[in-house]
């Protein structure tokens, strides 16, 4: 029983470095998608107001 407690904890520990490791070797890659994401929502909105005058909600 003790084995299968310590087998449960040393899998768990690895699912975390795995996760941390993941999230470590993305994060550059999310964070310039997101800037990508906000410039192209900042250029569509100020191309769409030279073109239209009316405001559509």
């Amino acid at each position: 029983m003790v084995w299968k407690v310590l087998a449960a904890i040393v899998l768990i520990w690895v699912a975390f470095a795995m996760i941390g490791w993941a999230l470590d070797a993305l994060f550059p890659l999310l964070a310039l998608a997101a800037v990508g994401v906000g410039l192209y929502y900042l250029l569509r909105s100020i191309n769409s107001n030279k073109s239209s005058s009316k405001i559509d909600f």
